[in-house]
């Protein structure tokens, strides 16, 4: 099973393949492709864009309280540029993917799951879950996930 975490550590799964070469599922959490063309830009603001061209670096607020911001480098918007999946042509995995995405969501609308679901071919299927923020972290959400592994790996 491929759990790459949110946002960023899902960003890169389905384009390096994890998944055939484990020989097993992708489940998405809340998942951001193209992230760094789709809504890093509109998170930064007019604002930390000109210090990100002019420092190289500039500081994006937490979505959390007590949490430090994250720092960007502009090396993140440019590398992200060259890696981008939503471009148009339809993505192909050989195994099962599932999303899972809450609707209340504040750092990845989940209008962003709708146009990887559109994006991808073959075995996959979203879960919306109500009222859910990024985290996925209640109690109801890690049963859904686990649910939909067992369900995945035919248990």
């Amino acid at each position: 099973v491929d759990l790459a975490g949110d946002r960023q550590g899902q960003w890169p799964a389905p384009a390096a393949g994890c998944a055939w070469r484990l020989g097993a599922v992708v489940l998405l959490l809340a998942p951001a492709a193209d992230f760094t063309e789709r809504l890093l830009p509109q998170q930064l603001g007019a604002a930390r864009l000109a210090q990100l061209a002019a420092e190289g670096a500039c500081e994006l607020p937490s979505d959390y309280p007590g949490k430090r911001p994250y720092l960007i480098g502009e090396q993140l918007l440019r590398e992200g540029r060259t890696h981008c999946l939503l471009n148009g042509s339809t993505l192909s995995l050989p195994v099962p993917v599932r999303i899972i995405h809450g609707t209340a969501d504040a750092s990845v609308p989940s209008t962003e799951s709708l146009v990887l679901l559109e994006a991808l071919e073959g075995d996959v299927a979203l879960t919306l879950v109500k009222n859910a923020d990024h985290r996925l972290s209640t109690a109801a959400d890690t049963a859904r996930m686990l649910r939909q592994l067992e369900e995945l790996l035919g248990g």
